[in-house]
């Protein structure tokens, strides 16, 4: 996945932004294409430009998303339903492929969050961020220690509790 990664979880999704999520609208009487949720939902905007996109809407409802760009992968997928919604969107390696190498990485991640939350509206949300670490030794805290500033949640969020774990020991190193 390679040097970064942002996970974002979610559930509760705002039941009006899940309705796009649905195969058929009996209202239009219309079927929904995946590249038609893409645009209307906001998705297609979240992952800018990508070389390879697969994405699929379900029958009745669901969506799932694969694209890349060059070593850069995003994967969202989403169950609508009322009562019990969910969705995911993982970015891996950098947030914005459009970003320069002088790009800010923990604003990066709080735009990237910002824009997910308004996509959804979920009422919960997790978000797990896996770095290969932040500048040691130089007094910074690496980006983790970014993360935790409410700054990074749109309104009507708040943070209930965070956590940095550090696995020193470099490349190869195993968690059981």
């Amino acid at each position: 996945c390679g040097n970064r990664a942002l996970e974002i979880c979610m559930t509760d999704i705002d039941p009006e932004k899940a309705k796009i999520f649905f195969r058929h609208d009996a209202n239009a009487g219309t079927n929904a294409n995946a590249k038609d949720v893409r645009v209307k939902s906001g998705i297609g905007a979240l992952v800018g430009h990508q070389d390879v996109i697969d994405d699929y809407i379900f029958d009745p409802c669901g969506y799932s998303l694969n694209s890349a760009k060059g070593g850069q992968v995003c994967t969202i997928h989403i169950t609508p339903e009322e009562g019990f919604s969910y969705a995911s969107v993982e970015f891996c390696s950098t947030l914005d492929d459009e970003a320069s190498a002088d790009a800010n990485p923990q604003e990066a991640t709080c735009e990237a969050i910002r824009k997910v939350c308004d996509i959804f509206g979920p009422k919960k949300i997790h978000v797990a961020i896996t770095t290969n670490g932040g500048n040691k030794g130089s007094g910074d805290q690496g980006e983790e220690a970014e993360f935790t500033s409410e700054d990074c949640f749109s309104a009507g969020y708040r943070k209930a509790f965070s956590t940095v774990q550090d696995l020193s020991g470099g490349n190869g190193t195993e968690v059981q």
